[in-house]
């Protein structure tokens, strides 16, 4: 039996596919096109692009299908595609016009313009009634660009969660009513811009990130901002803030990186972050805080940087003795 079931493997071995057959095989599922409207969208778009981008591999070919451009993801379905997410970081883009023809693509959930050199956002960016596409958007990158608007230009995003404005000008001095604007934000970066007035207290109860280091904030940390229990990143360094550090981080009980170097502040280091067991990085140099080094500073975390202040005292026994310490 087991030398007839060899002979008969070894029989077939030698027959020949049909190529119908080997073709449908090796067939693969190719996207459904684009209506007639986003893909009409998606050419204006990619006339700007291709006119403006420095690099060849970076160029759109409009005979192809617009979900197969680099860049490009689309969503589905049994008849149409739809295009949900645009990726333009370091295309050498500077025309704002293109917001005109971004604004008409109702179905987009991701756009990354990062990296260019835009000077402004066209009036139909930011106009609350002629941009269909800021309905359902949830992550908008426009960091290092040259933009220079006022925050409260970039309003009436009901669904954005996350919004990278890092490395521009963008100007406010009233922060908290501006970010009142993005009812589902849980990740704000808004590094190295023209930002002045208080630390924002109004934002949305689910944030988990806000990045807001080299602006020219002033004032104190406010208690208001230790409502905010999602958080796991506060970075506040480098602006000019002054008064003491509140010692309210137990409240803070998701926290992983704090970072308040390089202002004004004053007072004793918050006993309390050696209660925060999430805190793996936490950094208060160049400031004015007086006072001893907390016992369990270290206990969780891995990274401490207490450099350039005022303070005195005897270096806690258990300082070195953190099992996460690092640096």
């Amino acid at each position: 039996l087991l030398r007839l079931l060899l002979a008969f493997l070894f029989f077939f071995s030698f027959i020949d596919v049909p190529p119908a057959a080997a073709a449908a095989a090796t067939t693969t599922t190719q996207s459904p096109p684009l209506t007639d409207t986003q893909k009409s969208i998606m050419n204006d778009i990619a006339s700007l692009v291709n006119s403006e981008s420095a690099s060849a591999n970076t160029r759109w070919n409009a005979a192809d299908n617009p979900c197969n451009w680099t860049g490009i993801s689309c969503r589905n379905s049994s008849s149409f595609s739809a295009v949900t997410s645009i990726s333009l970081s370091n295309y050498g883009l500077s025309d704002s016009s293109i917001f005109a023809h971004l604004c008409r693509l109702d179905t987009l959930q991701s756009l990354d313009l990062s990296r260019n050199s835009f000077t402004n956002l066209s009036a139909q960016f930011f106009a609350n009634s002629s941009c269909s596409m800021k309905e359902g958007l949830q992550s908008l990158n426009l960091s290092t660009n040259q933009l220079a608007n006022s925050l409260s230009d970039l309003s009436h995003f009901p669904q954005l969660e996350v919004l990278d404005l890092s490395f521009n000008s963008f100007a406010s001095r009233n922060l908290s009513a501006d970010l009142g604007y993005f009812p589902k934000l849980r990740s704000f970066n808004a590094s190295t811009n023209k930002l002045s007035g208080d630390v924002p207290t109004s934002m949305v109860s689910s944030l988990a990130e806000l990045v807001l280091p080299r602006n020219q904030l002033s004032g104190s940390i406010p208690p208001g901002l230790f409502k905010y229990e999602n958080l796991t990143l506060l970075d506040l360094s480098q602006n000019n803030l002054t008064g003491v550090v509140p010692d309210n981080f137990t409240s803070l009980s998701k926290l992983e990186t704090l970072l308040l170097s390089d202002n004004l502040l004053t007072g004793e280091i918050p006993a309390s972050l050696s209660n925060v067991t999430t805190l793996t990085r936490f950094a208060a140099n160049q400031n004015n805080l007086l006072g001893s080094i907390p016992p369990g500073v270290t206990k969780y975390v891995k990274m401490l940087d207490l450099s350039y202040n005022d303070i005195s005292g005897n270096i806690p026994a258990d300082l070195f003795f953190g099992m996460n310490l690092e640096t």
